[in-house]
């Protein structure tokens, strides 16, 4: 993708579709500024769940406040060998399905992953937002089930529902 169209068009999208309360939206335009990565779509995920191991991309406070079960934790910043390292810490022999609130941030990872390694990962469309809008389960920091999910801030959080949405 040109860099003018990731300066000016990519961010102008995601936050028309984010101030619109349109993840459809935010998964079309995640899928074509990161169209190097492969997405998955959680129905398809969730179907076979055990099959993937489960990375959450996003900031220490949103995945305490609630994740897919199972999912351990990348930093969103990881880059070179401290991912080469992270990665090296996963269980080897399953795909990898990386995600974030709605994609962007684990499409990233995604995409270095692909640059340093042989793994074969998949970003989550819609993220965690979507799988928490469809019901799927979530897990709190210490295991516990969980109902909400981080919002990342006041203008994100406004794509999920009331009531799945935790500040």
């Amino acid at each position: 993708m040109p860099l003018l169209f990731l300066l000016t068009i990519f961010p102008l999208e995601l936050n028309a579709a984010a101030k619109n309360r349109d993840l459809p939206r935010v998964e079309r335009a995640v899928r074509a500024e990161f169209d190097d990565v492969t997405h998955i779509r959680a129905a398809e995920a969730a179907r076979d769940a055990k099959k993937y191991i489960w990375a959450d991309t996003r900031e220490a406070g949103e995945f305490a406040v609630s994740h897919i079960p199972g999912a351990v934790r990348l930093d969103p910043d990881l880059k070179g060998k401290a991912l080469e390292t992270a990665l090296a810490g996963l269980p080897r022999g399953k795909p990898v399905i990386v995600y974030c609130s709605v994609g962007v941030r684990s499409s990233t990872i995604a995409r270095r992953i692909q640059a340093i390694s042989k793994t074969d990962v998949r970003n989550l469309e819609g993220g965690i937002f979507q799988w928490t809008i469809d019901g799927r389960p979530l897990v709190d920091v210490k295991g516990a089930p969980a109902t909400r999910t981080h919002g990342y801030d006041r203008k994100w959080g406004g794509l999920l529902p009331e009531g799945k949405r935790r500040e």
